[in-house]
C-alpha cells in the first residue's frame, strides 16, 4: 500500500498543547515541513490542509513543490488547528513536529509519533511561531488498520477500561463488524451487559458472517438470564457458515447450558455430546454430560462419559464425584466406592480428596469395614478439617470410638 509522509513537529494522540502566554511579535505564524512516503521519499503535489478546531485561526490550503517534497503556509493565524491530507484515500500516518516562539530555540511544544484518523493530533498555534512538521502520509484505510491492531493489542492486555472510549471513536468513524465486536467485548469484560448487546447487535448487521459474534451476544444474553435470547443468538452462530469447529464448539456449549437451565435434559445432551465431538480436550463438557447423564438416571452413561474423558486426559474429579455421590445416593455403595477410589488416584485437590475419602469411609461401613472406614475418615479430616463433610466426620468417627 502506497505511504506518504511530512517532517515537523507532532502532538501525541488526543494532546492539545496550550502556550501560557501568548508570543511577542507578528499575529501570523510559519507553519512548514516535508511529506513523505513509507519508504521515505519526498512527494511533491500532495495537497495538505490546516483545519481550525474552534472559533480562532482560519483554513489554509497549500500543496508540496518540487521533488523534495516541501510545503509551507506563509501566514497562520492564531488558533488550534488539525492538519490533513486533502486527497480522497489518503491520510496522515504519522507526524513529527516541534514549535518554537520568536528568538527561542526552545520547544513550545513538541510530537513525534503516529496520528490516529478517529482522533487526530490538535496544534495550538500562537501569532510569530514557526512551526516545522514533518508528515509520513499513507492510505486511510491503511491508518484506520494500524489504528485496530494497536486497540487490539491493548484489549489483548486486557486495558480494555483505558480502551473504551478509543474504540468507541474507532468504531464510529469505522464502522465494521470487527470494530463493533471488539467494542462490545469490552463492554462485556467491563460488566456493561446492555451496551455491548447494542454494540454486537451492531456487529452482526454490518457483517453477519464476522464468527463469534452471535456467540458473545448469547453470552450477554445469558448474564441477564434472557434465555430465549441466547438461545436463538447461539442457534444463530451455529447457522454461520464461516464459523470455525472452535467457535462452533463454544456455540454449542453455550447452547447446552442454556438447554440444561431450561430443564431440556436431552437437548442439553445432544448439544454436550457435539462440543466433545468439536473439540474433545474441553474438560468442561465431559463433567456437563455426565451430570446431565446422572440427573437422566442414567449412571452407567455417566460412568461411560468419564471414561471416554480419562481416555481423552482431561478426567475431571469433581465429575467423577458428582458421579459416586449419585451411586450413593442410589445406594450403589460398590459402584460408588470404586468411583471414589478413582477421584483418590487422580491426583486431585485436597478439597475433593478429602470429600473421596470422606463418602469411601462411608461406604466402607456400609459392608461393615469398619477399620478401612475409619482410616479413611480420619484421612478426610487431616486433608479437609473444616471441609463441608468434616463435622459429619468427626461425629462418626467418635460414635465409632464409643461402641
Amino acid at each position: 500500500m502506497n505511504r506518504i509522509a511530512a517532517r515537523g513537529i507532532l502532538l501525541g494522540i488526543g494532546l492539545l498543547l496550550v502556550v501560557s502566554q501568548p508570543l511577542a511579535g507578528s499575529e501570523f505564524a510559519r507553519f512548514f515541513g516535508t511529506v513523505f512516503d513509507d519508504k521515505g521519499k519526498p512527494l511533491e503535489n500532495v495537497t495538505l490542509a490546516l483545519e481550525p478546531t474552534g472559533d480562532q485561526g482560519a483554513r489554509a490550503v497549500t500543496v508540496t513543490r518540487g521533488n523534495r517534497g516541501n510545503y509551507m503556509f506563509d501566514t497562520v493565524r492564531a488558533g488550534t488547528y488539525v492538519l490533513k491530507v486533502q486527497a480522497d484515500g489518503l491520510a496522515i500516518v504519522s507526524m513529527k513536529a516541534r514549535a518554537t516562539a520568536p528568538s527561542s530555540s526552545a520547544p513550545v511544544w513538541q510530537v513525534d509519533g503516529k496520528v490516529r484518523p478517529a482522533n487526530r493530533p490538535q496544534l495550538k498555534v500562537e501569532g510569530g511561531m514557526q512551526v516545522q512538521c514533518d508528515v509520513v502520509v499513507g492510505s486511510s484505510a491503511s491508518a484506520a488498520n494500524d489504528e485496530y491492531a494497536t486497540l487490539l493489542e491493548r484489549v489483548r492486555k486486557g486495558d480494555c477500561g483505558g480502551a473504551l472510549s478509543d474504540l468507541e471513536s474507532y468504531a464510529a468513524a469505522n464502522p465494521s463488524g470487527r470494530a463493533y465486536y471488539l467494542l462490545g467485548f469490552c463492554n462485556g469484560t467491563l460488566k456493561k451487559e446492555d451496551a455491548a448487546i447494542d454494540a454486537l447487535k451492531r456487529a452482526a448487521e454490518l457483517d453477519p458472517g464476522f464468527a463469534g459474534t452471535h456467540t458473545l451476544l448469547a453470552q450477554m444474553y445469558e448474564r441477564k438470564e434472557s434465555y430465549g435470547d441466547a438461545e436463538a443468538a447461539y442457534r444463530k452462530e451455529l447457522a454461520n457458515p464461516a464459523a470455525a469447529p472452535q467457535v462452533q464448539a463454544d456455540a454449542w456449549a453455550g447452547l447446552g447450558r442454556v438447554l440444561r437451565i431450561g430443564n431440556r435434559t436431552d437437548a442439553a445432551i445432544e448439544a454436550f455430546e457435539k462440543v466433545i465431538e468439536l473439540a474433545p480436550s474441553r474438560p468442561e463438557s465431559y463433567v456437563e454430560l455426565s451430570s446431565l447423564y446422572t440427573k437422566a438416571g442414567k449412571p452407567d452413561r455417566a460412568a461411560a462419559v468419564l471414561a471416554q474423558a480419562k481416555k481423552a486426559g482431561v478426567s475431571d474429579p469433581v465429575a467423577l464425584l458428582n458421579l459416586g455421590v449419585s451411586n450413593f445416593n442410589k445406594k450403589d455403595y460398590a459402584a460408588a466406592e470404586a468411583v471414589f477410589r478413582e477421584v483418590i488416584d487422580s491426583g486431585a485437590s485436597d478439597e475433593n480428596l478429602a470429600l473421596a475419602y470422606g463418602l469411601l469411609g462411608r461406604c466402607q461401613l456400609r459392608k461393615n469395614d469398619t477399620s478401612a472406614a475409619v482410616a479413611s475418615l480420619k484421612k478426610s479430616l487431616a486433608l479437609d478439617p473444616k471441609g463441608r463433610l468434616a463435622a459429619e466426620t468427626a461425629n462418626i468417627l467418635k460414635s465409632l470410638k464409643q461402641q
